[in-house]
């Protein structure tokens, strides 16, 4: 016999960017699954850790660590394969993470360049944030031209996902 016991569901209400970022973050997660090159995985286990430090810190700077950088965050580490800690176990100071990471190669310095500007744009790049974009460009010795393509093919990325959010009718 059936049981007439019900299960009430309760909704969250996300906003549209919200939505898209969690859409990145289960797309991140899948592709992790199967195993498909992200550029992330090019880091090797101490940059994993260090990266995530910064992130987190990055992410902090502003003083404000909101739900969708959080969500981008936990996606990092699940990419990496990494468990995602308590704050409060990533105390490196950002400039100590950037000289050590300055030191990767140069692949691995884009990689993270590349998906510390996404986490950036996540919920709009503030002064705080374009000044710690300048320092980390500058340890890591890039010009100009490779920090506006890069912030640019994001810029461009998000269109696209808010697209397909209208297509499947998940648009707000």
């Amino acid at each position: 016999m059936y049981s007439k016991k019900y299960v009430k569901y309760s909704y969250i209400n996300f906003t549209f960017d919200t939505k898209i970022y969690i859409c990145l973050f289960i797309y991140k997660w899948i592709n992790f699954i199967l195993g498909m090159l992200m550029f992330l995985s090019v880091l090797n286990s101490t940059e994993k850790e260090e990266f995530l430090n910064l992130v987190i810190n990055v992410a902090n700077v502003d003083g404000e660590f909101s739900d969708i950088e959080k969500a981008q965050v936990n996606a990092y580490a699940l990419e990496m394969g990494l468990i995602l800690k308590d704050n409060d176990n990533y105390t490196k100071s950002t400039d100590s993470l950037i000289t050590s990471l300055s030191k990767s190669e140069n692949t691995t310095k884009k990689a993270i360049f590349m998906e510390i500007v996404a986490l950036m744009l996540v919920d709009g790049m503030n002064d705080k944030e374009k000044s710690l974009l300048d320092s980390i460009q500058k340890a890591f010795e890039f010009d100009d031209k490779f920090r506006n393509d890069t912030i640019e093919w994001y810029s461009e990325i998000l269109p696209l996902y808010k697209k397909g959010f209208e297509l499947a009718g998940i648009g707000a």
